[in-house]
């Protein structure tokens, strides 16, 4: 299986994947290519076509990766910070929105469930009349 690594501007990733070698780059000190592999539910082959990649690029790479590695540890700039930080407090009311529409919907099947028993019993009751009034009529005093 001939495995190509190629850019598309993002780095050197696996071909018809989105994975690029940093990605493997990542793991490849602790972890084993299959269990690489599985992670990212590709082959063996594939990582190892990464591996090798990394290896015959090492400068390169370990360059592109540091700066990497800076740039997330530095975080997102100010004005990207705010509109995460907007983000994640409209998805929690979102999640607070949806948390109690469930709880709601639960409520009004509980009460669906209640006027049909309530109902099954006002015809039970209705019926058990309509049996007392039939016998009586057919038996009077």
């Amino acid at each position: 299986m001939d495995i190509a690594i190629i850019n598309r501007g993002r780095g050197p990733e696996i071909a018809d994947t989105r994975i690029t070698v940093y990605d493997v780059l990542d793991y490849a000190d602790h972890w084993s290519p299959e269990a690489i592999a599985n992670l990212f539910r590709i082959e063996t082959e594939q990582v190892l076509a990464a591996q090798q990649y990394i290896d015959e690029h090492r400068e390169e790479v370990m360059a592109e990766y540091r700066e990497i590695l800076d740039r997330c540890a530095r975080g997102n700039p100010p004005e990207v910070q705010t509109l995460v930080d907007q983000l994640q407090i409209q998805a929690e009311k979102l999640r607070e929105i949806h948390r109690r529409s469930r709880e709601r919907f639960r409520e009004l099947i509980e009460i669906r469930k209640a006027s049909f028993e309530q109902y099954r019993s006002l015809l039970d009751q209705y019926y058990e009349e309509l049996v007392e009034e039939e016998v009586h009529a057919e038996h009077p005093g």
